[in-house]
């Protein structure tokens, strides 16, 4: 009784016949056991007879042990009766093979204990059907096997890390990027392989990819024992259980310092082409320059307007040619032309030069295209062409707000470029198809230079409307002529 407190009483504890207790844990446990003397069965339990197919244990009182092992085991377990028989001392723990009423074998593992009883000896034995734990080690040995083979042939550096980033295994692959044996891996650690430079980042990098992603990739500079630098890259992935707890990691390691190289020798050679591309852009634009300076000169002399006009009409297609390299010169793209900004300087550059009609207003409305080089000559030409006829002939007697309205649209894979304006238009029996001057004839072939096609009308002015197919990639490499 506790001082001080309330009186507690308890039920009296059962009384328990100890014999019925070990008649309960015999009958009722899933573990097969036996008894027997002399190699004969005495009595074995349920779980014994289901593990070898029997119904009841008068099927196995009385017969030999050995009649349920295997015969390929059979000679050793019998030695090991007569060592108990003769007071030795065999082993009490090991495997054998079990044999069922069926003929089936299985892998069992037996634990004995012997006692002596009536001047008899009485052996017992625990059993349990390890066969399938024996075929996952099986499985996993195999698996192992495959591994060890898979990652020797590899050709690429395969390693294992622990959870606490230590090495368990790399492949002969990575001790040839690395020049590292596995236990000189070990005392020095990854980390010190990698090129001082690129340390910091790397341990940066691996800290904050691992924890939120699972994943590491990266390409770094590896110094090897010898001194030299290699590039390399490395790709790591988190190795979980069904939990998501991360047991370790398994990596790869790839020597990428040739196809760095390369890259490096490509980058060289594209600057270089870019620089000399540049280049000769400028000497065709100064060209194109000094080409129109000869004619401005040539204009100056000539007293005859007819010859001036047609001196003044070639420098004016020259100048468009001209713009396309200027462009291509001060252009980051060496490949294509911004059109929505050749087209708009085209604009101001030709109402400078043929602007003649008061208050005229051109309304623009370009979208913002890319074109490859020979497609956007073709296409300033025609522009050119298109819109000085405009503001050479559109406007004899102007009307009260003169006006041209420029659009350039992409549909779809095509482009359209319109341009439209209010002026007098060309006389109603006129056909541009049998037009024999020049400007229009040139604007027929540069349409279909562009594999274009056109419609014109001549209502409330002059109407053009060109479409034509936006150059792929392959029709730039091949362009059409």
């Amino acid at each position: 009784m506790i001082k001080g407190g309330p009186a507690l009483n308890f039920a009296p504890l059962p009384e328990f016949d100890p014999q019925e207790i070990y008649q309960a844990v015999f009958e009722n446990s899933r573990d097969a056991i036996g008894l027997s003397q002399a190699g004969k069965h005495v009595f074995v339990n349920p779980a014994y007879c289901k593990m070898f197919g029997y119904q009841s244990n008068q099927e196995l009182v009385g017969r030999s042990i050995l009649d349920l092992i295997a015969p390929c085991q059979r000679s050793q377990i019998q030695k090991y009766v007569k060592m108990r028989e003769t007071g030795e001392d065999p082993p009490n723990f090991y495997e054998t093979k079990g044999l069922r009423k069926d003929g089936s074998t299985f892998d069992m593992e037996v634990t004995v204990s012997s006692y002596l009883k009536n001047g008899g000896v009485y052996t017992l034995v625990i059993l349990r059907d390890i066969s399938e734990h024996n075929r996952a080690l099986e499985l996993l040995t195999e698996s192992e096997s495959r591994f060890r083979i898979l990652a020797e042939s590899a050709p690429i550096g395969i390693f294992f890390l622990d959870n606490d980033e230590n090495c368990l295994f790399v492949n002969s692959r990575w001790q040839e990027i690395t020049g590292l044996k596995l236990h000189e891996y070990l005392a020095t650690g990854w980390l010190n392989l990698i090129h001082p430079e690129d340390r910091e980042f790397v341990i940066q990098e691996w800290t904050a990819q691992l924890p939120r992603t699972g994943q590491f990739q990266l390409e770094f500079r590896f110094l090897r024992r010898t001194g030299e630098t290699r590039w390399i890259s490395m790709r790591v992935s988190s190795i979980a259980n069904i939990y998501e707890d991360v047991l370790g990691f398994v990596g790869t390691l790839e020597d990428i310092s040739e196809r760095r190289q390369s890259e490096n020798q490509l980058k060289s050679a594209l600057e270089e082409r870019e620089v000399l591309l540049r280049e000769i852009h400028h000497r065709v634009k100064n060209n194109f320059q000094a080409i129109m300076s000869l004619l401005n000169l040539q204009m100056r002399k000539l007293k005859n307007p007819e010859l001036k006009k047609i001196l003044q009409i070639s420098r004016d297609r020259i100048r468009s040619m001209a713009l396309v390299h200027e462009q291509l010169y001060e252009s980051q793209n060496m490949a294509r032309i911004d059109l929505q900004k050749y087209l708009r300087q085209l604009t101001r550059e030709l109402t400078v030069l043929y602007q003649e009609t008061p208050n005229l207003r051109i309304q623009l409305s370009l979208e913002a295209l890319h074109v490859p080089l020979e497609q956007a000559m073709y296409c300033g030409q025609l522009f050119t062409e298109i819109l000085a006829n405009a503001l050479k002939n559109a406007f004899p007697e102007p009307p009260e707000s003169p006006e041209i309205q420029i659009v350039l649209r992409s549909a779809g894979s095509r482009i359209e470029l319109e341009m439209q304006d209010n002026g007098i238009g060309f006389r109603p029996d006129f056909r541009i198809e049998h037009s024999t001057t020049l400007g229009l004839r040139l604007i027929l072939s540069l349409v279909s230079q562009l594999q274009g096609d056109y419609q014109v009308s001549s209502e409330n002015g002059l109407h053009w409307k060109v479409t034509f197919p936006l150059a792929s990639p392959a029709s730039e490499a091949q362009p059409t002529r």
